[in-house]
């Protein structure tokens, strides 16, 4: 599949994002069902094209275009090409460190009855639509690893979730791996997406209720590695994404009952009894190999 600059994956580059992260939040479990205040648990980050399609209706987080078919005209070969809308949410609270373990889920729905709407697309172009979460970190020189599960169409017509991961370097330059690994067709309007990492051996998977999606190491050399400490924080947004494809509100794709938890981070206290703890059992099994060694002097 051809990387799209539009994708979920994609939509996050270019930002330059402080979120101040320091220490861990105190609750372990988060839950939005999206009633009450959208503003209260995510922050709209990414607008495009302003003002805002998506927001919270009738208990569902809800992303639509305009109303127009997305093409422009491309100024160096005067040809119609496909342009993008988006809108991204970062989560207010939940923010697990690297040496947390966490699992967040999440359903999308992509209405049945949108690959009717497909419209023509100029020739080349990749048409689509997708909505899902994403996982991120900056590192300090500012690039921006990212890891999303989605639910989506594509200009064929076809239904997919679709795992993705990729680096965006500092500056702009962006490079997708591992995209199309992660990629499963599907007849789903309506799915689970779920996102875990498991802390102890550094790992990050994408699933749903059919599937694995995706499963990278975080500490593995070469392209997966992060190059996370224990205290640096994932960053979690949600949103959707389309290219040259006109999502009608009475189609809007929509997600809902938002749910994560995350491991308490043990306190220092705790660290320091656990290797006294460790230090104690040492010595009792040195003793013992003593007292046994002996008695069969």
């Amino acid at each position: 599949m051809r990387v799209n600059p539009n994708s979920l994956l994609a939509v996050l580059v270019g930002f330059t994002l402080n979120f101040g992260l320091s220490g861990t939040a105190q609750a372990t479990t988060w839950s939005y069902d999206f009633n009450g205040t959208l503003s209260d648990h995510f922050s709209q980050v990414a607008d495009s094209p302003a003002p805002s399609t998506s927001g919270q209706v009738a208990g569902q987080f809800i992303y639509h275009t305009l109303g127009q078919q997305y093409t422009a005209i491309n100024p160096m070969t005067g040809l119609p090409e496909t342009a993008g809308s988006n809108e991204l949410y970062s989560h207010n609270t939940f923010s697990p460190r690297f040496d947390q373990s966490w699992d967040m889920q999440i359903t999308a729905t992509v209405p049945s009855g949108l690959e009717a709407t497909l419209p023509n697309a100029p020739l080349g172009s990749d048409w689509f639509m997708e909505i899902g979460f994403s996982a991120v970190f900056f590192n300090t020189s500012g690039d921006m690893y990212t890891f999303s599960n989605f639910l989506g169409i594509g200009s064929a017509g076809d239904r997919r979730y679709n795992g993705e991961y990729g680096i965006a370097r500092a500056g702009g330059d962006w490079t997708e791996y591992l995209e199309n690994q992660g990629n499963h067709d599907t007849l789903d309007e309506t799915g689970m997406l779920g996102m875990k990492f498991d802390a102890t051996n550094k790992v990050l998977t994408a699933y749903n209720t059919h599937q694995t999606l995706m499963s990278i190491d975080l500490d593995a050399p070469g392209v997966s590695q992060w190059g996370m400490n224990d205290s640096d924080q994932f960053i979690i947004f949600l949103g959707g994404s389309g290219e040259g494809w006109a999502i009608p509100q009475s189609m809007a794709l929509s997600l809902d009952n938002f749910s994560a938890t995350a491991q308490p981070v043990p306190e220092a206290e705790t660290y320091a009894m656990m290797l006294a703890g460790l230090g104690l059992v040492g010595f009792m099994a040195r003793r013992r190999k003593q007292a046994v060694c002996g008695h069969h002097k």
